[in-house]
């Protein structure tokens, strides 16, 4: 082979070099556009994920106020039943009290009833009118 066909040989295979080049540079620029848009689409992503985590931390510190509410009510409630359920001890006793007493004042009651059923028996059976 002369230095001439060498020449252009050589010169093919750089052309045939250039153009693969070309065609791997064009390759690298549409995969750079791609690793572009994966980009921007796992900052979308990251960016709602933000958005989730503050949504998320406002329901936590709702939930905990909600929490704080429930335990104060709770403690409310607690209270209102000590005071409801001493209340109702004082009127219980007092209740007992008075139902004792009427009970007395009952059995008192009976007995002179009994006593008078049996003075008018008494009476019934001595009058000459008696019912006897």
């Amino acid at each position: 082979m002369t230095d001439q066909e060498l020449n252009n040989r050589f010169d093919q295979i750089i052309d045939l070099l250039e153009r693969r080049f070309e065609h791997v540079d064009k390759r690298f620029e549409q995969i750079d556009r791609r690793f572009e848009q994966i980009d921007r689409r796992f900052e979308e992503v990251y960016e709602r994920f933000r958005e989730i985590e503050k949504r998320l931390d406002e329901v936590e510190k709702r939930l905990d106020e909600v929490e704080k509410r429930l335990d104060d009510n709770v403690e409310l409630a607690r209270s209102i039943e000590t005071s409801l359920l001493k209340e109702f001890r004082k009127w219980a006793i007092s209740f007992e009290s008075r139902f004792k007493a009427n009970e007395i004042l009952i059995g008192g009651f009976n007995e002179r009833l009994i006593a008078l059923e049996e003075r008018v028996g008494d009476i019934e059976r001595r009058s000459p009118n008696g019912r006897a």
